[in-house]
């Protein structure tokens, strides 16, 4: 509510100034917004390979290829790595998606994801030459989970990955749509995807609200009556995270707990442990609101275990934000910062927890800490809950952070025009 304050205080000074005639979208009101969160590298950007009014007319190679351009010249001046998504659930065209998707990988050395419905999906894995052999590209499926439609999705996941799982070494991510008003019952899909941590390292809840929600919201506040369909004491401003978290408490029999998740921003620890793992350098800083995350280890002592029941991860946090920094200043960590990090790495171990010391198999040249290293990484489950910005909940200061942005006819520009 603060931030949504500080939003609407921006564009009444912008139009106060006679700018807000220049506003065609959230990304003209940052002429308003000096923060130094601005120019954050992305972390996700997405390309589009069709016409924005037409998904039937690809476009050419020269304009794929002066995107592809544009954007290393905007990314990788700030030194960082980035991961490109192609957004294809749209795009009747299968084999072309796959054609387009073989000719973005000849102009680009970073990972693809490729984002589609699970019929799609189905499709692209029986290609012969499908994209999904090669390791740089990870299949997204996105699917609609309603109430008491949850066995469909369910079945056609099941499908989905017995299809995927022939394909060696993929790593898929699945998206699951729903409404905060009317949430599904999440304990049969929950285990499904937790059973399913080699293939499925990545879940994400996209939590949308509905039209009809979001119109009688933005009615409330300009004083205009609202929907009898709509029960008005139900109505907020902006999504509450926390009945989420408890509805996924209850469908997961407590497995996964409400204080399993920290904001999706302090994934900012991640930046010393790709360093260490030679992973290239993903710029790791989003709003605290966008987004609750929990990470599910998966190793023979620990079955589908949040990582903050092995971590003190408040302590993790504060103790290693405040040198992040000089992490991110070098290509390698040198024997101070390995040591350092080693030894809050040990303060912030759960009491009559025994793990082995982390780092030295993270850093071990030694082949069979090695393949451990590389099997407790490998099935290891990363967990999001995304509440998505709607037009009655803009948050200036929210998409000053963003993560995520595509590639338009302006330009780079922050995927919270999608959201909105």
């Amino acid at each position: 509510m603060k931030n949504m304050k500080k939003t609407n205080k921006i564009v009444s000074e912008m139009n106060q100034k006679g700018l807000i005639d220049d506003v065609e979208d959230i990304e003209d009101m940052l002429q308003g917004y000096k923060s130094e969160i601005y120019n954050n590298s992305p972390l996700i950007v997405t390309i589009p390979i069709t016409m924005a009014n037409d998904a039937t007319q690809f476009l050419s190679d020269d304009v794929v290829k002066i995107a592809i351009k544009h954007i290393e010249e905007k990314v990788m001046e700030q030194g960082k790595n980035y991961l490109i998504r192609i957004q294809g659930r749209d795009i009747p065209a299968i084999e072309k998606i796959n054609e387009r998707v073989h000719f973005i990988l000849s102009l680009s050395k970073e990972s693809i994801l490729i984002q589609l419905t699970l019929d799609m999906m189905n499709q692209l894995a029986s290609l012969p030459n499908s994209i999904l052999l090669n390791p740089r590209v990870h299949p997204v499926i996105e699917v609609y989970l309603q109430k008491e439609k949850e066995t469909p999705v369910m079945m056609a996941l099941q499908h989905a990955f017995s299809k995927l799982r022939t394909i060696a070494d993929l790593q898929v991510m699945v998206v699951l749509i729903m409404d905060p008003s009317s949430l599904p019952d999440l304990t049969n899909i929950m285990m499904l995807l937790r059973q399913e941590h080699a293939l499925c390292r990545y879940i994400m809840f996209n939590v949308e609200r509905s039209p009809l929600k979001v119109a009688n919201q933005l009615k409330k506040m300009i004083g205009q009556p609202t929907s009898e369909t709509v029960n008005d004491k139900e109505e907020q401003a902006v999504v509450d995270i926390l009945p989420i978290l408890k509805h996924i408490q209850k469908c997961t029999h407590h497995d996964i707990q409400v204080n399993d998740f920290m904001p999706a921003s302090a994934g900012a620890v991640l930046t010393p442990f790709f360093k260490l793992l030679d992973s290239g350098d993903y710029p790791m800083m989003c709003s605290p609101l966008c987004a609750y995350a929990t990470i599910l280890v998966n190793t023979k002592r620990f079955s589908s275990t949040p990582i903050s029941r092995l971590f003190d991860m408040d302590t993790l946090y504060h103790k290693l934000v405040p040198i992040i920094a000089r992490f991110e200043q070098t290509s390698k960590l040198s024997m101070w910062s390995y040591l350092q990090l080693k030894y809050i790495l040990k303060k912030a171990i759960r009491p009559n927890v025994h793990i082995p010391d982390v780092l030295s198999y993270i850093n071990s040249k030694h082949p069979k800490k090695q393949a451990v290293t590389a099997k407790t990484l490998g099935n290891m489950q990363f967990f999001v809950i995304h509440t998505k910005m709607d037009v009655a909940c803009v948050d200036i200061e929210r998409r000053a952070y963003c993560s995520f942005c595509e590639m338009t006819n302006r330009g780079l520009k922050s995927s919270c025009l999608k959201c909105v």
